[in-house]
């Protein structure tokens, strides 16, 4: 009884420290993706090529990030090392 209880007790502890959540780290990537594009265009690259990229990552970024857009900073950062 002791040994199948330490079992699940390891279990949960296992996974809570590998609860990232995969949508989250989806998110922030193509966020920064869109960031660094849209970075690119404001330093003069406002190529077609580009401009269609940004609204392609934009589109991408708010379908991705609706979930996360009325969460407070302090669960952000969390989130956000668990991607690391």
């Amino acid at each position: 009884m002791v040994k199948s209880l330490n079992i699940i007790v390891i279990s949960l502890l296992l996974f809570a420290c590998n609860s990232t959540d995969k949508k989250f780290c989806s998110c922030m990537e193509v966020s920064n993706r869109f960031n660094q594009i849209n970075q690119s265009i404001l330093s003069g690259n406002n190529s077609i090529d580009t401009i269609q990229k940004a609204k392609k990552m934009l589109k991408k970024k708010k379908t991705l990030c609706s979930d996360y857009q009325t969460m407070l900073a302090e669960e952000m950062k969390t989130k956000q090392e668990s991607c690391n």
